[in-house]
């Protein structure tokens, strides 16, 4: 592990909390401690300035039905060095690899002559880094068929609700652009190190149950559980046909509400708090603006 300054660990730091009723579990980085207090999901949470300090490694229940540790708050104890670049630990998968999302490329000092990790990497221009380094600033678009429902996929199947399976399907642009930094950083060098089984969710079920490809408004199943502050209620539940196997991914919006973060509320403490917009997996609804004839499609885009 390494943390904010740099130092490099061999062990997981236990609890970010001492007050707080924990349990032990052994996992593939160690034995954690993890809290058993339960976060409302409609609040944000850091250590302090946020609505509430439900801040450490929590418990929830992952696509395969096992335990998921995930990581909630301004925790420091979740960076990770992985094929020579810097990572934060989201949580332990189901099946018990590591769900890791990018950081940075090196340290650099900040004003106060302390050693940190970039906030993923594009904040400070003296170092070089730029937004079009990364494939979730970079795209302009999510994908060509803005203007048909089927465009909230990852991969799409024209004419689908989804693709017949999680391994066919049309690549949209945010996935190519996607796949495209993953090789242009050699991370295919690492392919016997990442697991490709415990896969992405881009859940496509719908809130009436019903599908249509354009022509009327439809929304999408996280629109219900995400959107509405006073109902957030994540959940990592996934329709097998819409977990898809890569080796990289995009992080969804329910990930994100249990990180800490909540959609249309401000946290500029939490671990996944960038200072830019960033793409989720997570489709919201396909509309159709009334008297033009125009429609288009979106995805939950976050702002933290």
């Amino acid at each position: 592990m390494v943390d904010r300054a740099g130092n490099t660990s061999s062990r997981v730091t236990r609890s970010v909390t001492t007050d707080k009723e924990t349990k032990e579990v052994d996992t593939i980085l160690g034995t954690l401690k993890i809290n058993l207090d339960i976060p409302d999901f409609t609040k944000t949470s850091c250590s302090s300035g946020c609505e509430e300090t439900t801040v450490g490694i929590y418990e929830t229940t992952d696509y395969n039905g096992s335990p998921t540790y995930y990581w909630r708050g301004d925790v420091d104890n979740n960076y990770l060095v992985f094929a020579d670049k810097y990572w934060r630990i989201i949580r332990i998968n189901g099946d018990g690899s590591i769900r890791i999302i990018y950081s940075g490329e090196k340290a650099t000092v900040d004003a106060a002559g302390k050693e940190m990790v970039l906030a993923n990497g594009y904040n400070d221009y003296t170092t070089g880094y730029t937004r079009a380094d990364s494939p979730l600033y970079n795209p302009e678009f999510w994908t060509e068929i803005y203007n048909k429902s089927e465009a909230v996929g990852y991969t799409f199947t024209v004419g689908s609700q989804r693709p017949s399976d999680p391994t066919s399907g049309e690549d949209s642009y945010i996935k190519r652009s996607v796949d495209n930094w993953y090789i242009r950083n050699n991370l295919q060098n690492y392919d016997n190190k990442i697991s490709i089984s415990t896969g992405f969710c881009n859940d496509r079920e719908t809130t009436s149950g019903r599908w249509w490809s354009s022509g009327s408004v439809l929304h999408y199943a996280p629109s219900n559980r995400l959107w509405l502050r006073s109902n957030s209620n994540p959940t990592l539940a996934c329709n097998s046909l819409d977990i898809l196997p890569l080796s990289a991914g995009i992080i969804t919006g329910d990930e994100i509400v249990y990180a800490g973060g909540v959609w249309g509320a401000d946290n500029n403490n939490y671990y996944l708090y960038t200072g830019y917009s960033y793409w989720t997996m997570t489709p919201y609804y396909y509309t159709v603006i009334a008297g033009s004839g125009e429609s288009y499609t979106e995805v939950f885009l976050y702002e933290w």
